[in-house]
């Protein structure tokens, strides 16, 4: 097995996306833009784009988010449905909105 893309994954292709060898993926996830805060008129702001890495043997869930910008290390697994806001330290368990380290692998 080499890196495969589940079922009705989304990828929001304004901005770079490597994903890396050996990284399979879960079904329905989305690899995305993040909106910034608009004002009292409208609260959704500009999209900011910005490259989104997976590392080589890392696994994202069914339902999980990565958010622009952010670099999930290698060998780590992001839990289903966990929204990723900051960069994944290598070989790691991270769970949660937003998604937190809660256990090395």
């Amino acid at each position: 097995m080499d890196t495969w893309v589940g079922h009705r994954c989304y990828f929001d292709t304004r901005a770079r996306i490597e994903i890396g060898r050996f990284a399979p993926s879960g079904r329905s996830h989305a690899l995305h833009l993040d909106p910034r805060p608009g004002n009292h008129e409208c609260r959704v702001g500009p999209f900011v784009g910005g490259p989104i890495v997976v590392g080589d043997g890392s696994w994202i869930g069914t339902r999980a988010t990565v958010l622009a910008g952010v670099t999930v290390g290698d060998g780590c697994v992001i839990a289903a449905g966990a929204v990723v806001t900051d960069d994944c330290e290598p070989d790691g368990l991270y769970v949660g909105v937003p998604a937190r380290r809660v256990r090395d692998l």
